[in-house]
């Protein structure tokens, strides 16, 4: 049974997974970072302490992790700004039957509060979640479960009964490690076999994650 359906933000929602890597690289070439693509990717889907720790650990322990950090959201605004904030297809619709279907959506991202509340009012999309968990809330962030446990928890569901839509390989590692049926919707990560394996379905949109919830819930 579906008593849930908990949401990544960046490359679920919106249309941002891109902006961000690109906004990381072009900050990284600013701070001489040599293997800043794949430092991205390394990144994907972690909190910005877990980020830090990989940085440090790589670049050394006075690697101007903040000010990089700080240029990379200057470098994300600018391009958010000059291209708009899109959303991904398929997204009002699968919200729409959630919230007309009585089943609740939350969201669990990396991404710090002020950005996330920002981008979910001027989509118009904030009336659509019961709640917003933050990286921060949480000891240990993806791939670790603890933001997702912590979401289940926070609507009064288990994770068993719980869905988790992910872009990110180490989103789609935390969710199947809190116990929840992980959705993957590639982004920019091409699926290899340990996805394959990890999640529940691989769907090639959120219109598709819809079709299925369509069955599940109507069952």
């Amino acid at each position: 049974m579906i008593r849930a359906v908990i949401f990544d933000q960046d490359g679920i929602l919106f249309d941002t997974e891109r902006v961000y890597h690109e906004a990381f690289v072009k900050a990284g070439e600013e701070y001489g970072l040599a293997d800043a693509r794949l430092d991205v990717d390394n990144c994907t889907g972690r909190s910005y302490e877990d980020i830090r720790i990989y940085c440090t650990d790589k670049y050394g322990p006075d690697f101007p992790y903040d000010d990089f950090m700080g240029r990379r959201l200057v470098h994300y605004r600018e391009i958010v700004d000059r291209e708009g904030l899109i959303l991904k297809p398929g997204v009002r619709e699968i919200l729409k039957f959630l919230k007309d279907s009585g089943i609740p959506a939350s969201v669990c991202t990396s991404t710090g509060p002020d950005l996330t509340l920002r981008q979910l009012e001027e989509s118009g999309l904030a009336p659509f979640f019961s709640d917003v968990v933050y990286g921060d809330m949480v000891r240990n962030g993806k791939p670790a479960p603890d933001i997702y446990l912590l979401a289940c928890r926070r609507l009064s569901v288990n994770p068993s009964d719980a869905v988790g839509v992910e872009d990110s390989f180490n989103g789609v590692r935390a969710v199947h490690a809190a116990g929840m049926r992980a959705v993957m919707v590639p982004d920019l990560l091409i699926p290899d076999d340990e996805m394959r394996r990890l999640a529940y379905r691989i769907d090639k949109d959120l219109n598709q994650t819809l079709h299925w919830l369509q069955n599940e819930i109507s069952i």
